[in-house]
């Protein structure tokens, strides 16, 4: 089974019954604690891994600029660490994609796709379906399902794949044909 370090750990929160603002303090303290080892390690292994988490912990407060800032700066450095780096662009597309801005959504989860960390492309094909179906691209969300369960049939994420699939497919063919455009 696959796991991507941004997806279960806000699924099994919601599992779990977990409301948003539950362990507020000790994300406080986490965040806190976080920025101080980017400020004083800034050319460590330690701030690059603090980066990252940092900028999830952003994410998950809804500060999807702080988050984007944070994961950019992460991935301008050099030397960083491939399994940190496929966590960065997992996290800027999904704050890309709570801003709104599916384009730039796309972009990153295209650099995740193209990993060769395990476990991050199936993940990456999610968040590829969902910015096509957004941007009103059903065949490419299509594609992107598709390439989900045929890499990675036994994901957690297949079953939502297959639905999504099977909804796609059936507004396509509610809709029918393109209509060609009337005559000037």
């Amino acid at each position: 089974m696959s796991a991507s370090p941004f997806v279960p750990w806000g699924e099994r929160r919601q599992a779990e019954g977990k409301e948003p603002g539950d362990g507020v303090e000790a994300r406080h303290r986490g965040r806190e604690i976080l920025e101080r080892v980017v400020e004083d390690y800034k050319r460590t292994k330690a701030s690059q891994a603090a980066r990252v988490l940092l900028g999830q912990i952003y994410y998950e407060k809804g500060e999807y600029d702080a988050a984007i800032n944070t994961y950019d700066d992460f991935l301008e450095r050099r030397a960083r660490k491939p399994e940190l780096t496929a966590m960065a662009w997992e996290g800027l597309g999904y704050a890309h994609e709570a801003k709104g801005d599916f384009a730039k959504a796309l972009g990153c989860y295209e650099k995740l796709r193209d990993t060769t960390v395990a476990n991050f492309q199936a993940w990456a094909y999610m968040g590829l379906a969902r910015c096509y179906e957004k941007l009103g691209e059903p065949e490419k969300a299509l594609d992107a399902y598709r390439a989900l369960l045929t890499n990675e049939p036994d994901h957690p994420k297949a079953m939502e794949a297959k639905a999504s699939i099977a909804r796609i497919t059936q507004s396509i063919e509610r809709a029918g044909p393109p209509q060609p455009d009337p005559p000037s």
